[in-house]
C-alpha cells in the first residue's frame, strides 16, 4: 500500500524561507483497492474509485469519472481538508500524476479547474482560490482571485437584452478594474453596475452570467494580469506546454502562502510553466488554507461521461524529488 501520511520534524530552512507550518506528507498510489471501490486515502474522495484500468506505478490508480451535461460538484474529483491549515510563510508542493485518455474532452465555457487551493480569513470567510486551469486546447492558465486589483471583461454583451436601464459604463469586450472580494456586479432597478477600483471590497467569478430582467445579457471574464489571455508556458514546444492524451503525466503545483514574501510556480514533466514571486497569495497575513481541491467543478457542464485517472499524489511541505534539481528554473 503507498499510503503515508507522517508529520516530519525536519527543519525546511533549506528548501524555501520562513516556513512557518509544516504539512504532514501526504503520499498515496491508491494501491489499497479494492477494484471499484471508493478511495480512503482521501478526506473527500467523492465518487473516485481505485481502478485497474490503468496505474502509473504498482496495479491501481484513482479513477475520476463525470457525468455528461454534470458539473460535477461531489463527483469529480476530491476534497483534501488541511490538518493543520497552512499560514503566512508555509510553502505547500503538490504532485501528481495524470493518464488523460484519448476520447476524453476538455470542453467548457471558460476553463477546467484543475489543481486548486482555498483560502479563507482565520475565521473562516471566503476569500478566494489559487487555481491552475486547463483551457480547452490543453494548455493551463493561472488563476488567482486574490489580487487586489483584477481586470474585468465583459463578453458577448448584448444591450437589447437590458430591461429599463442600460449596464453602467460596460462595453462588449471592455476591460475595468475591479478591487478585491465579494460581488463586483450590482443589479439595482434593472440596471447591471459595474464597480469601480476603490468603491468596495470586490470578487468576480469567471463565466458569471450577467442578467436582466431574466435575460441574459452577456457573461463575465476575470483574472490576474498573469493569465488575462497568454497560456502558460508559452516558449515551450506544444508536448510541454499542452496536456498529451494517451500517457501519464506529472504535475508539481507549488505555492509559498504570503502577503508580502509569495511564490508560485507550476510545472509539468519537471518544465517550469509558470512562476512568480510578485503576486500576493494571502490578502491578509492572518488568512489560512484550509482546503486542496482536484477538479470538483466543470464550468458549463461536462460534455460526455468520461474518466481520467490519478496516480502518486502527494501534499507535502517537503518538495519532491522526481526533479533533479526542484528550486531550478527548469529543472529538466
Amino acid at each position: 500500500m503507498k499510503y503515508i501520511k507522517l508529520m516530519t520534524s525536519l527543519s525546511v530552512a533549506c528548501c524555501f524561507a520562513s516556513a512557518t507550518t509544516e504539512y504532514p506528507t501526504l503520499n498515496t498510489g491508491f494501491e489499497s483497492g479494492p477494484n471499484n471501490a471508493v478511495i480512503n486515502d482521501i478526506d473527500e474522495p467523492f465518487q473516485t474509485i481505485y481502478s485497474n484500468e490503468q496505474a502509473k506505478d504498482g496495479s491501481y490508480s484513482a479513477k475520476l469519472t463525470i457525468d455528461g451535461g454534470s458539473d460535477g460538484w461531489g463527483q469529480f474529483g476530491f476534497r483534501e481538508i488541511l490538518d493543520p491549515k497552512l499560514d503566512k510563510g508555509s510553502d505547500i508542493w503538490l504532485s501528481l500524476d495524470m493518464f488523460v485518455p484519448n476520447s476524453f474532452s476538455l470542453e467548457t465555457n471558460f476553463s477546467l479547474k484543475f489543481l486548486r487551493f482555498h483560502i479563507a480569513t482565520n475565521d473562516n470567510q471566503h476569500l478566494g482560490y489559487i487555481d491552475i486551469y486547463i483551457n480547452r486546447d490543453g494548455t493551463f492558465r493561472y488563476q488567482s482571485e486574490l489580487y487586489a486589483s483584477q481586470k474585468v471583461v465583459i463578453n458577448d454583451f448584448n444591450p437589447g437584452a437590458i430591461s429599463n436601464q442600460g449596464i453602467v459604463g460596460a462595453e462588449s469586450g471592455q476591460t475595468y478594474d475591479v478591487f478585491r472580494t465579494k460581488k463586483a456586479l450590482n443589479s439595482t432597478q434593472g440596471s447591471l453596475v459595474i464597480k469601480k477600483k476603490g468603491e468596495d471590497n470586490l470578487n468576480l467569478r469567471d463565466g458569471e452570467e450577467l442578467t436582466s430582467g431574466g435575460q441574459r445579457v452577456g457573461y463575465v471574464s476575470s483574472a490576474s494580469s498573469n493569465s488575462v489571455v497568454t497560456p502558460l508556458g508559452e516558449n515551450f514546444d506544444n508536448n510541454i506546454k499542452t496536456v498529451q492524451k494517451g500517457q501519464w503525466e506529472n504535475y508539481i503545483f507549488h505555492i509559498r502562502f504570503s502577503d508580502d514574501n509569495p511564490k508560485v510556480e507550476f510545472r509539468k514533466n519537471c518544465h517550469v510553466l509558470f512562476q512568480t514571486k510578485s503576486d500576493p497569495t494571502l490578502i491578509n497575513a492572518s488568512d489560512l488554507v484550509y482546503h486542496f481541491l482536484l477538479f470538483t467543478y466543470w464550468n458549463g457542464h461536462a460534455p460526455q461521461t468520461q474518466s481520467l485517472y490519478i496516480d502518486n499524489f502527494r501534499l507535502s511541505s517537503q518538495p519532491p524529488t522526481n526533479c533533479k534539481t526542484p528550486n531550478a528554473p527548469d529543472a529538466n
